[in-house]
């Protein structure tokens, strides 16, 4: 009876990490220019208030932060006091969550965070290695450690769907020789509240084999409206589309617009961090891809000399790239005056000042030129 058990587990283990991730013969597409102009145009802006009656202070936030489903809420990460900042859509801290420690409200260091659709709070400890589940008022109502397996959760985004916990993942199995075996990697890697492993999606893109970059990670996002995952990865301006449900690839499209550079040399990731950033300079990287209603948006940014000397965020150079959602054609790319830190309800928000004391987030929405 315990062999069988063992035979049953092993069975099952694997039938979760082979289901849902269809890798069907689909050529990359070229994507064609759509002759549609488009901007972006400043609608709002807020900054954020620390109420009059309390004497905290903000001390260094993460640029990227979230927004509940409705846009009522933003969540963003102190990275120096380990806590949660959850304000209002005008920028009034409603609540200050978790604060640094090993207790089970307490954070070491948040790798991906989210909102879920009960607007709870989920991240990620990834120090701890550790999912923490926090309500409005900072309590903790659930918490479990990721089940072992090869797949480990990566990346600044969660993502709660049908309540499974996705995340961007690299199968740990393939690191000794990753640009020849990366391409076998899934791209996503869903757990429940509990922890356990429910299942992985999709698969590396087949050009991370050629990639110049030293960095090969997935970064993936969830079309809410059309369940589907959509995917990049940090080196690429290629986009992956997987639907949620069948795990089989839709579409693999991109266009390298004009300010998209690869560079040419190979960056080992065996080099010393002074050499890495050497040869990063004037490089671009991707930093998160979106979907909207009517587009998907590629956001990348070209990493330059001063940002490397200053690690000033604001001395990189910012863009985004549109597609169509449905054709997959390309609008081009646009640059952006700020780093953006997150899109949501078609709504792009950009960090127009990052200093704790008045930090402002400009609020813009894709418009047509004409």
């Amino acid at each position: 009876m315990t062999v069988y058990i063992k035979l049953w587990s092993i069975c099952l283990i694997s039938f979760l990490i082979n289901s849902c991730s269809t890798h069907s013969d689909i050529n990359f597409y070229e994507s064609p220019s759509i002759d549609q102009d488009l901007k972006l145009h400043k609608i709002d802006q807020f900054t954020i208030q620390v109420p009059a009656d309390t004497a905290y202070t903000i001390g260094k936030l993460r640029f990227t932060f979230a927004t509940n489903p409705d846009g009522s809420l933003h969540a963003f990460y102190d990275e120096l006091k380990k806590q949660f900042i959850i304000t209002d859509r005008e920028g009034m801290i409603q609540n200050i969550i978790s604060e640094e420690g090993r207790g089970p409200g307490e954070i070491l260091k948040a790798e991906g965070f989210n909102f879920d659709r009960e607007d709870r709070l989920v991240v990620y400890d990834q120090n701890q290695q550790m999912i923490k589940v926090f309500n409005l008022d900072g309590q903790v109502v659930a918490r479990a450690k990721p089940e072992k397996s090869s797949f480990y959760i990566s990346g600044r985004k969660l993502w709660i769907y049908r309540n499974k916990i996705f995340s961007a993942t690299m199968d740990g199995r393939l690191l000794g020789n990753i640009r020849e075996e990366a391409p076998k990697s899934r791209l996503a890697v869903s757990h429940n509240y509990d922890g356990e492993l429910v299942d992985t999606l999709g698969r590396y893109d087949p050009t991370v084999r050629t990639a110049k970059s030293y960095n090969l990670l997935s970064i993936i996002n969830i079309d809410y409206k059309k369940d589907r995952l959509i995917s990049t990865h940090y080196h690429n301006y290629r986009i992956q589309v997987y639907d949620m449900e069948t795990g089989e690839r839709l579409a693999w499209f991109g266009r390298k617009t004009e300010n998209f550079k690869e560079g040419e040399e190979y960056i080992s990731p065996n080099l010393p961090r002074e050499k890495i950033q050497e040869k990063s300079v004037g490089r671009s990287t991707a930093a998160n891809i979106y979907p909207l209603s009517d587009y998907i948006v590629l956001y990348f940014e070209t990493l330059t000399e001063a940002f490397f000397t200053t690690e000033d965020f604001n001395e990189k150079r910012p863009h985004i790239v549109v597609y169509d959602n449905e054709s997959y054609g390309c609008h081009g790319e646009i640059a952006l005056p700020y780093i953006l830190g997150n899109v949501s309800n078609d709504k792009f928000y950009l960090i127009e000042d990052d200093n704790p004391d008045h930090f402002t987030v400009g609020v813009y929405e894709l418009v047509s030129h004409d």
